[in-house]
């Protein structure tokens, strides 16, 4: 329940202990005298003197009002969302079996989900809708063996009977599958793959129906068991247990190869392989038929893949097809929504959608079928029969993934019934569709008039469907109609059982449900019980305390506690402790005392007598204190602002001292022991031990008494300090010992004076001087940085345009000069800083320009830098804004001047890299010196010297240099050429966006990607990064490895694979940090070690 602060019933703030500094002596006296105090001054003090409130549900707990019970408990006939007073619905169930809701007539039975088992509940489902497949399974007696061979199937085979036994007769609205997941030691923490299980499941099943058996079909396991589902004499066409899972999904394809020479075709093309399921592609396909299309599709064998004909005896070019031979009465078709991504390593999900058609007619497949093998039928037999007569199916089942990460996601089941409803099944829910299943299920969106008129023609649309199972509508409905009869004749006594069965879980859930209840109504009657007698009226009359937090738990929450907590109103004297009365305890009668006693173990009895004095007494202390340092202090401010009303003069010859003006500034805005962390007049106070000049340190005089006022404080601060380190009491304690004990305590504080007085310097305003070596150095400085001032103006006035940053308009027939761009970044910031800082200076020139020649050649170096690119902007020559060079162009005078102001001594000597405008012959004739007509592929920058070609080439092979924390810029552009073009091509680039990302040369491309999808909002499915020409496809590497380079920029193409908006595939990215969490090897560990492979 809530519990409010508030105060003794005003509805104000919580007020102080005492109300006067009076009240707060008087206290102090009645503690120290020998009478003590009285009942009656505690209860008044902690505002506890009045009656308690008790009303039920009026309003929330107060904590500030130890009077108050009001909302412990609701009022009869009302409830609580949760705890001790919630509907009985509400509350936890005593079982973890699913609730026992009846079903309504004709409302299929769900499965419950035990953790993450949605995909053995779809494919229970799915088998569950073949009536040949329940009916067998239905028949067969699920004989438990606890020993010997076949142990594990007849388990399977007895739980997998009972599952579909209450599927088929529960009259519950689902039903709990543990018995079946624990035979198949199944993990039911771990999501798996249903077409696998379905694909195991039905080969396990198989084996177990062979083993175990019907025991009215095979006489009996060991000949002589009776059998327990009736006298009833079956028929031929009933299904037989250890058949029935081939003969209802069991079909037949042919891998034909025809040779292009000859046309013959050899004996192995006729034989026939057993399918339980076909596996279609959904990429690049619209449709199913489609899919089907592409799976029965020729390919060429050619080149070094050559079909070695035995006919023709040697290696020609053939033709290799699958066919389908013999058709199953259910089609069970599996669409591969999931693939390995080579490039990620990792799977993915196919979101294509899929048109799937209600009726499906494969008359098409059997003639091309009997279209290739007829010629040759002859040879080796004629063709083999399908099981199935008719090639035309309906559709009867659907089984969807939902979600957009292969690693997660959820199963759900769509069935339809024999009267031609269908419903979906999801885990234990149940809902009806209608009369045509939904392609995109769990969807709250409408369908579109398109999808409407296609459902009326029996066609839909999804991207979730995964499994398809089709079925022999002729078949199905005469296997219903002939087996109606027997059904309701063979299953009647199974019908019993089971309904027993599940009126006995109903009764003996009824009983547990019975029995909380009545545990639950003898403590709300205990409660009420106990609220309604503790309520005390008079201030003499007997009283207890108790933790307020206890009160609630006990008399609230839906676990009730078996013992009296009452800690958290104790102090460390094991009384009641006098800080926490207001805040943290109520008062009740003794009388409601002795029955919470009674009824639970272990309580103290804390009367309003047991009070802790010596708390309450340091309470009266620390009270009378604070309230003299806060009239103190006010004093103090008030003689301050006199005094400087004054203008500091001195009355009556009082002498005044000085002390921080920054200090007392911040001492006049903080309260409290952090204003004397420092010392008045540490920040004026030189390093010789004087006082430092004022112009370095600026300081005010305050009066003698607000000196020596903050002399006591300071010194207070710093024992109370040293006390704590040393492990002493801390500040306010009273050191009463005697004897040795008190002169070591005067020891020990003498040592702490002594240590604050060579902080704390007492500085006159008639007595000290200021420093004259700290006034010589303070001179001296400030004549240093007016110079420094001085030179930097001039600096400024003489390169304007580097000063400011701006760009350079390049004229032909000029020389300029290069220079790194790292080392103008510094100059203009030690500019800007007025040369305050001189650690900011940029370096000496002379290494600089050393390093911009290559140390291959001795005599005549060359250059180790490119001269920036250059485009064409509005007729002018300019240096291209995104060159990744990182190299400034100066003038001959810009350069003489920063030579000689950065250069040194030696300014002359520093080694210089020029360059100038190449324009190509062609155009010289053509433009002589035209600017504005000339393009970018006829103009270049040329270095002298001219650059090294060994030092680029050894360059080129060298690894990466390693950066870290380094921001790039991100530009989102449209179009591949864009994408590929270098940062000058700016005709060829359209940019959408523009950020800056931090890296180093250690993240990955996939860390890249997430950075680039929170600054642009591009989805990673959709990301394709660029930098130069070529683009980044191994997300694992990481971006040094794959030649990312300081200042080159990242191009990125949205592919609008999905919608932007989508955040379905960050799915992908929680289930890849969950997986990585747990620390899971890279290889699928599926289910191994169930019974689904052999065990363990």
């Amino acid at each position: 329940m809530k519990v409010k602060k508030g105060n003794g019933g005003a509805g104000g703030r919580r007020r102080q202990v005492f109300k006067s500094v009076d009240e707060a002596c008087r206290v102090r006296d009645a503690l120290n005298s020998d009478a003590g105090i009285s009942q009656e001054t505690v209860l008044d003090l902690f505002s506890a003197a009045g009656p308690t409130c008790a009303e039920e549900g009026r309003k929330d707990l107060l904590r500030g009002n130890p009077t108050c019970l009001c909302g412990l408990i609701p009022s009869k006939n009302q409830c609580r969302k949760k705890g001790l007073w919630a509907k009985s619905g509400e509350k936890s169930e005593p079982s973890e079996r699913p609730h026992d809701k009846k079903r309504n007539p004709g409302q299929p039975v769900g499965i419950f989900n035990l953790g993450n088992t949605c995909y053995m509940s779809s494919a229970l489902q799915l088998l569950f809708s073949v009536p040949q497949v329940r009916d067998a399974i239905l028949a067969s007696l699920g004989v438990e063996k606890t020993e010997g061979e076949g142990e594990d199937d007849a388990k399977v085979a007895h739980a997998t009977h009972e599952v579909f036994a209450e599927l088929e007769f529960s009259p519950l609205a689902c039903m709990d599958p543990g018995s079946l997941a624990e035979a198949l030691r199944l993990k039911t923490e771990m999501q798996q793959d249903p077409q696998e299980f379905l694909k195991l499941f039905q080969s396990l099943l198989e084996s177990a129906l062979e083993r175990v058996g019907c025991q009215q079909l095979n006489g009996g396991m060991g000949g002589g068991v009776d059998c327990k589902m009736g006298n009833l004499e079956l028929k031929e066409e009933w299904p037989r247990d250890g058949e029935v899972i081939q003969n209802q999904f069991g079909g037949g394809t042919s891998y034909v190869t025809i040779c292009k020479e000859c046309k013959g075709i050899p004996s192995s093309s006729f034989e026939v392989h057993n399918f339980l399921d076909l596996q279609l592609q959904v990429d690049q396909c619209q449709t199913l038929q489609e899919s089907l299309d592409a799976y029965m599709a020729p390919c060429w064998l050619t080149g070094s893949n050559k079909y070695n004909c035995a006919t023709c005896d040697r290696p020609t070019e053939a033709e290799r097809r699958v066919l389908l031979r013999r058709l199953p009465p259910r089609l069970q078709i599996t669409l591969s929504r999931f693939d390995y991504d080579f490039e990620s390593g990792r799977k993915k999900k196919i979101r294509s959608p899929v048109k799937i058609p209600i009726d499906l007619d494969l008359s098409s497949c059997l003639e091309k079928t009997a279209e290739v093998l007829s010629s040759h039928s002859t040879k080796t037999g004629n063709l083999e029969e399908s099981k199935n007569k008719s090639s035309k199916y309906t559709l009867t089942c659907i089984l969807h993934h939902l979600g957009t990460s292969a690693d997660c996601g959820h199963y759900v089941a769509q069935i339809r019934q024999p009267n031609g409803e269908w419903w979906l099944m999801d885990d234990e829910l149940a809902t009806l569709i209608g009369p045509s299943p939904d392609g995109n299920p769990n969807q709250t969106r409408k369908k579109t008039l398109k999808e409407k008129e296609e459902a009326k023609n029996g066609l839909f649309t999804s991207n979730s469907a995964y499994i398809c199972i089709y079925s022999s509508e002729d078949e199905w409905q005469k296997y219903s109609r002939s087996k109606s009869q027997e059904r309701g004749a063979l299953f009647s006594e199974l019908r019993g059982r089971v309904e027993e069965k599940i009126r006995k879980r109903i009764n003996e859930s009824e009983n547990a449900l019975a029995v909380v209840s009545d545990k639950i109504n003898d403590r709300q009657s205990f409660v009420r019980g106990v609220l309604g007698c503790a309520g005390v009226k008079g201030i003499r009359d007997p009283d207890q305390w108790m933790a307020s937090d206890w009160l609630v738990s006990c008399m609230d929450d839906e676990i009730e506690p078996t013992t009296i907590d009452n800690t958290g109103i104790l102090c460390s004297h094991v009384c009641l402790d006098p800080k926490k009365i207001q805040s943290a305890a109520k008062r009740i009668s003794a009388e409601a005392f002795e029955m919470l006693r009674a009824r639970y173990d272990g309580a103290q009895k804390l009367s309003s007598k047991d009070v802790c004095k010596e708390c309450l007494l340091g309470m009266c202390e620390d009270y009378l204190s604070a309230n003299h340092e806060a009239d103190t202090r006010s004093s103090i401010l008030e003689l301050l602002r006199e005094f400087q009303e004054d203008s500091g003069v001195r009355n009556g010859g009082e002498e005044a001292f000085w002390v921080s003006k920054t200090w007392l500034q911040s001492w006049k805005k903080r309260t409290g022991p952090g204003a004397f962390s420092c010392s008045p007049t540490e920040p004026i106070s030189c390093k010789h031990g004087g006082l430092e000049p004022e112009r370095a340190a600026p300081r005010v005089c305050v009066p003698s008494h607000a000196w020596s006022y903050f002399k006591m404080m300071y010194g207070k601060q710093q024992q109370a300090e040293s006390m704590e380190i040393d492990g002493e009491e801390g500040p306010g304690s009273v050191d009463r010992s005697v004897g040795e004990g008190g002169a070591q305590q005067e020891a020990v504080s003498g040592e702490v004076q002594g240590r604050a007085s060579d902080k704390l310097v007492e500085f006159s305003t008639s007595g000290s001087e200021t420093c004259a070596r700290c006034s010589v150095e303070v001179s001296q400085e400030e004549d240093r940085q007016q110079m420094v001032k001085d030179m930097i103006r001039n600096v400024r006035s003489a390169l304007p345009r580097l000063a400011q940053g701006y760009g350079l308009d390049i004229e032909p027939e000029t020389k300029y000069f290069l220079w790194p761009k790292s080392w103008f970044v510094q100059w203009r910031k030690w500019i800007n800083d007025k040369g305050r800082n001189e650690t900011e200076k940029p370096p000496c020139m002379m290494e600089i320009g050393r390093g911009m020649l290559c140390a291959c050649h001795s005599g005549q170096p060359g250059s180790s830098v490119l001269p920036p690119k250059v485009r064409r902007d509005r007729g002018k020559i300019v240096v291209d804004c995104d060159n990744a060079d990182g190299l400034e162009l100066l003038t001959e005078p810009e350069w003489d001047y920063l030579r000689g102001f950065h250069g040194g001594k030696d300014a002359n000597l520093v080694p210089q890299t020029s360059c100038s405008l190449r324009i190509c012959e062609h155009a010289t004739k053509k433009l002589r010196g035209d600017c504005r007509a000339m393009d970018a592929s006829t103009i270049e920058l040329e270095t002298d010297p001219p650059p090294c070609d060994q030092h680029f080439a050894e360059l080129a092979v060298r690894p990466a240099t390693p950066f870290s924390e380094v921001k790039f810029d991100v530009v989102l552009v449209t179009g591949e050429t864009a994408a590929r073009a270098s940062a000058s091509d700016r005709s060829a680039r359209r940019r959408l966006g523009r950020r800056k990302v931090e890296l180093n040369s250690t993240d990955t491309v996939h860390l890249l990607k997430m950075k680039i999808y929170k600054e642009l909002m591009v989805a990673l499915p959709n990301q394709r990064v660029f930098w130069g020409s070529e683009e980044m496809v191994d997300d694992a590497r990481t971006v040094g490895e794959s030649g990312l380079k300081v200042g080159m920029p990242i191009n990125v193409l949205n592919a609008r694979i999905i919608d932007d908006n989508d955040v379905g595939w960050l799915d992908e990215e929680v289930a890849l940090r969950a997986v990585s969490s747990r620390q899971c090897t890279d290889k699928e560990t599926g289910f191994a070690n169930t019974v689904l492979l052999g065990g363990f």
